[in-house]
């Protein structure tokens, strides 16, 4: 595997210095050697905007090219930016008030340089909305790279004087002339009739995002100098200045190439080579003050610089570590680890994808499995692990023909090869003559019907489907009915409202706009009764309330039994605990980042029946491996002994019913 070849990828490299030579000095410069970098690695296609080219207008323009332009095709984008970003209270009309963050592009600084009439940054709604154009008309791969602070100083030095204050001087009527039509275009599932899907069943909705740091976010994957409130910053060298985010990002790259993974590095392993780079030279340039980046997003484990997914898609489990002999998985308990559980360790030595080991659970909390290694893995950032069996077996009631075709030997052997485990099937399904979770029923000719105890249905032509579908529902299954909760956990101590949203007018602190907000009051959801809805255009967003007396994590998903489909519904970002004890947290409108949801039918459907889950910790998970796209998508999807404090930690599954009230059954 050569890094000859061309990478097919696409850069776009945008960085901007301080005016008064006082400020910060080494974006530029950095946008040099970064560029150089990426030309080294193979990267055919590398476009540059620095100091007086990188206007507001050209910013906006060239992001929005991306989505447009012939020569970008298959390619993987990389977008990166350095320089200035403001963290401001922010309305956006038809949307909501949250804290955005800001780029600075070059004309803001020169206007507020010169006093002129301001020019307005670039918030992250409008930055979202372009890269969700980019998602729907070129690819879902896009990596994007800032190196600026999020505080509202806006400086990347240390010296208040220097900082630049200017939340006053954003001319925000200019700035929604300028962006709000880009604001239509953020990323939504939601059709104008609610009862008409295109043939999806999955009821609930909610692809519509404006925080770039949202862990669930689709469009792209973040990887940022540092969090949200902290200061990224820049340090002096016998050479000149240098940011040090983007100098262990340029020594991260560098190390792939040397290590010829630079065809398959990932997000996650990419940032976890960053980490350790930066945390090197904090040690040893003592100046420098603490300084942690960030990764975020739905595809941080599919490669940067190239469009196919690696061999084990979506389901793999990264970042994986060795600690004191050990291997250490960031889930646990809460992603349906069970103590059975048995995981295939790959990893990248000499750019080559390797299995290195099975390795048997051998402690599980809630958010970490750790496992014994007979041998010293060293596993590199970029190893990951595939869990090989679900701790529960799917029993599955065959109808008819169904008993012969499943004991059929190449049957058989398709079906293992859709497992992707050397366990026995009987690990994975559980023949039994009633009572099964699923009817699985064969009709000739190659006439296919997959029946579950909620109502959802699956017909379709042909032996070749039946390993996939099955597959999903093993899993589907598996994670729905898992209740691993912890004794400390007092089963009232999570709350789930329901709550539908509409324009209101209201006075932000900044200005006065529409945004969504709560009509009406809130309903909350039972484990037991559940939550019936009827169909309709409006959106709804979600309140959780912690009762409890510890801080929580929380990750709610959305589980369809109709096309078994998990869809996160939202995923904290890592910066920080989203619900502290006695607080809330607001799902689909507000600060959260969380777009609203929007509860629809198929065609030709009266009800479907749907499950919330809530997922809770006092500990960060990586639950979106327990994600999976519905069966109709084609892509095949998996999961992911020193002394430790109790924990709390949980599940609540809540059930919805979405109906249509025109149906008189």
């Amino acid at each position: 595997m050569s890094n000859s070849k061309r990478l097919p990828a696409y850069a776009l490299i945008i960085a901007i210095n301080d005016l008064n030579g006082a400020g910060l000095q080494a974006p530029e410069p950095d946008a040099i050697k970064l560029s150089k970098t990426l030309a080294s690695l193979g990267v055919p296609y590398i476009e540059t905007l620095t100091g007086p080219a990188a206007t507001r207008q050209a910013i906006v323009q060239k992001l929005a090219d991306i989505a447009d332009n012939r020569r970008i095709v298959d390619d993987a984008p990389i977008i990166y930016f350095g320089g200035h970003a403001r963290r401001i209270p922010f309305a956006v009309p038809g949307v909501g008030t949250y804290p955005a963050e800001f780029l600075v592009p070059y004309d803001t600084l020169l206007s507020e340089f010169r006093r002129t009439p301001p020019v307005p940054p670039i918030p992250d709604v409008t930055i979202s909305a372009l890269l969700g154009r980019i998602a729907q008309k070129k690819s879902k791969h896009t990596t994007l790279l800032l190196d600026c602070c999020h505080a509202g100083s806006g400086s990347r030095d240390d010296d208040a004087d220097n900082a630049i204050d200017s939340i006053h001087d954003v001319d925000l009527d200019k700035l929604i002339g300028l962006d709000q039509d880009l604001w239509s275009e953020l990323p939504s599932d939601t059709n104008n009739d609610p009862c008409e899907t295109n043939g999806s069943s999955r009821a609930a909705q909610n692809n519509r995002t404006l925080s770039l740091r949202y862990g669930g976010v689709t469009s792209h994957v973040l990887i940022a100098s540092c969090h949200e409130v902290q200061t990224a910053q820049e340090y002096r060298t016998p050479y000149g200045f240098q940011a040090l985010f983007t100098t262990a990002l340029i020594e991260a790259l560098n190390e792939c190439k040397e290590d010829n993974v630079i065809w398959t590095v990932t997000p996650i392993g990419l940032f976890e080579r960053i980490k350790m780079i930066m945390e090197d030279i904090q040690h040893r340039e003592r100046s420098l003050k603490p300084q942690y980046p960030q990764c975020e997003g739905y595809y941080k484990d599919r490669p940067v610089f190239s469009t196919p997914a690696r061999p084990h898609g979506s389901h793999a489990i990264a970042p994986i570590v060795e600690r004191g002999g050990r291997i250490i998985l960031p889930i646990g308990l809460l992603a349906g680890v069970g103590r059975q559980s048995v995981f295939d360790i790959y990893d990248y030595p000499q750019g080559r994808l390797k299995h290195v080991d099975r390795l048997g659970a051998h402690h599980v909390l809630d958010a970490e499995t750790s496992m014994v290694a007979g041998r010293n893995l060293n596993p590199g950032p970029d190893a990951y692990a595939v869990m090989c069996t679900p701790p529960t077996a799917l029993p599955v009631e065959m109808v008819g023909d169904f008993a012969a075709l499943y004991n059929d030997k190449s049957f058989q052997a398709s079906l293992v090869g859709t497992f992707g485990s050397h366990e026995p099937l009987s690990h994975f399904i559980n023949p039994v003559r009633s009572r099964g979770k699923l009817s699985a029923s064969y009709m000739r000719p190659h006439q296919f019907e997959l029946r579950n105890v909620h109502g959802g249905v699956l017909r379709f032509r042909g032996a070749s489907q039946v390993p996939g579908a099955l597959y999903k529902a093993a899993m589907f299954f598996h994670h729905l009915d898992q209740t691993a909760t912890s004794p400390l956990a007092d089963p009232n101590m999570i709350n789930l409202f329901v709550v539908r949203l509409g324009e209101a007018y209201r006075t932000d602190v900044l200005r006065e706009a529409n945004a969504l907000a709560p009509q009406g009051q809130p309903t909350q959801i039972h484990p037991i009764r559940g939550y019936s809805v009827a169909v309709s255009n409006a959106s709804f967003g979600l309140q959780i309330f912690n009762r409890g007396a510890y801080n929580l994590y929380v990750y709610v998903f959305y589980f369809d039994p109709n096309d078994y489909s998990i869809t996160p519904l939202y995923l904290p970002p890592t910066s920080d605990i989203p619900l502290p004890t006695g607080g809330s947290l607001a799902i689909g409108y507000g600060s959260s980042g969380a777009p609203p949801l929007n509860f629809t039918l198929a065609e030709g459907m009266y009800e479907d029946k749907g499950f919330i889950k809530v997922y809770y910790s006092m500990f960060p998970s990586e639950m979106s491996s327990i994600q999976q796209d519905g069966f109709d998508d084609g892509r095949n999807s998996r999961p992911g002994d020193s002394p430790y404090p109790p924990s709390v930690f949980g599940s609540i599954t809540y059930p919805v019913t979405v109906f249509d009230p025109r149906d008189r059954r």
